[in-house]
């Protein structure tokens, strides 16, 4: 068994999905299930931009 490294995303990636699921649902061609879908992957990922956010915020206060 091998281990793959995980790859660590970016901020702007999850910042991308975001703005990808804003727009679909903005588009009103999903239905009902996608809709829902998109909406909980967005809000994943802003979760995560939030996350990353506050973790800079607090290195940034150290350094000042």
């Amino acid at each position: 068994m091998t281990d793959k490294p995980v790859k660590k995303e970016k901020f702007e990636d999850h910042l991308r999905q975001v703005e990808e699921a804003v727009k679909a649902l903005e588009g009103g061609k999903l239905g009902l299930e996608e809709s829902i879908e998109k909406y909980e992957a967005g809000v994943k990922a802003l979760r995560h931009c939030y996350a990353v956010l506050e973790q800079a915020d607090k290195r940034i206060q150290m350094l000042v």
